[in-house]
């Protein structure tokens, strides 16, 4: 299973999400006040969060595959 694009769509709507907030912003990785971060730092906090909620649905896919194969 390819989870390429779903790894760049959530860290594109994550970096949206944080530019275009006026306060804080619960992620996945945690919570951040959007309004102090740079650019830099939204950039940052979107990979992490997209690598942190895309090790889970890859742990989650193989679980299931795993379960599936048990069977």
């Amino acid at each position: 299973m390819d989870f390429r694009h779903a790894y760049q769509e959530h860290q594109h709507e994550t970096r949206l999400q944080l530019k275009r907030a006026s306060g804080r912003v619960r992620l996945a990785i945690g919570e951040f006040d959007a309004r102090h971060l740079t650019d830099r730092q939204i950039d940052d906090l979107a990979l992490r969060d997209a690598e942190h909620v895309i090790n889970i649905a890859i742990h989650q896919h193989n679980e299931e595959v795993e379960r599936r194969a048990r069977r």
